[in-house]
């Protein structure tokens, strides 16, 4: 099989695309890297650590439960 210019071009043009918003998927969002849990342990260490900070020892007591879920038995 023998690859044309065009073909060519149309893959640059669309791996430049994929490129493009890979970068502004992890720039320009907005959001908070803190936020995102990427794996099971949140980072490649396994520390399980969430740097937030929006619970903390002053406002515990006056957290309430939000839902309930039942899992099913059996």
């Amino acid at each position: 099989m023998r690859i044309t210019r065009v073909g060519g071009l149309v893959s640059a043009v669309m791996m430049a695309a994929v490129a493009a918003h890979v970068g502004s998927a992890q720039q320009g969002t907005g959001r908070n890297p803190d936020w995102d849990w990427p794996t099971y342990n949140r980072d490649l260490a396994g520390t399980r650590y969430s740097p937030l900070t929006q619970i903390n020892t002053g406002n515990i007591s006056t957290l309430v439960q939000a839902a309930r879920v039942r899992a099913a038995v059996g």
